[in-house]
C-alpha cells in the first residue's frame, strides 16, 4: 500500500493526514508518517513510523518535544514461523479449556475436527 489517505474525526473536526511510505530497494514495506491537524487546519502531532514495529508522536506545538514512543507490537513467540506467523494472542483464540468447551453449542466451529 502507497499513497495519501486522511481521517477525520467527526467530533472536533481533526483530521490526520496520512501517508504511505513506498517501500524501494531496502526500505521497510510497513512505513507510515502523518500530520494531524486541527479543525482550523493548524498542525498539532507529527506521526512516523513502521506500524509493524513501533510508532512514534510529536507534539509539534512544544518545541522542545522530542518524539515519543506510543506504540510496540509484542515480542513474537519462539518458533513463530512454524505456528502461521501468528501472535500469542491469536494462538490462544481457539484454546479451549474444559469448562468453555462444555458451555459450547455443537456448531461452534472450534469443536470441528478439521
Amino acid at each position: 500500500m502507497r499513497g495519501k489517505s486522511q481521517i477525520f474525526n467527526h467530533t472536533t473536526g481533526d483530521i490526520a493526514e496520512l501517508e504511505w511510505k513506498e517501500r524501494g530497494w531496502s526500505g521497510k514495506p510497513d512505513r507510515i508518517s502523518a500530520i494531524v491537524k486541527s479543525a482550523g487546519g493548524e498542525a498539532m502531532y507529527k506521526m512516523h513510523g513502521v506500524f509493524t514495529e513501533a510508532m512514534y508522536i510529536c507534539d509539534l506545538a512544544d518545541p522542545e518535544a522530542q518524539d515519543e514512543e506510543v506504540y510496540r507490537i509484542n515480542p513474537k513467540s519462539p518458533n513463530y514461523e512454524h505456528m502461521y506467523f501468528f501472535s500469542d494472542y491469536t494462538l490462544q483464540i481457539n484454546y479451549l479449556t474444559p469448562q468453555l468447551k462444555e458451555r459450547l453449542p455443537p456448531t461452534d466451529s472450534r469443536l470441528r475436527p478439521d
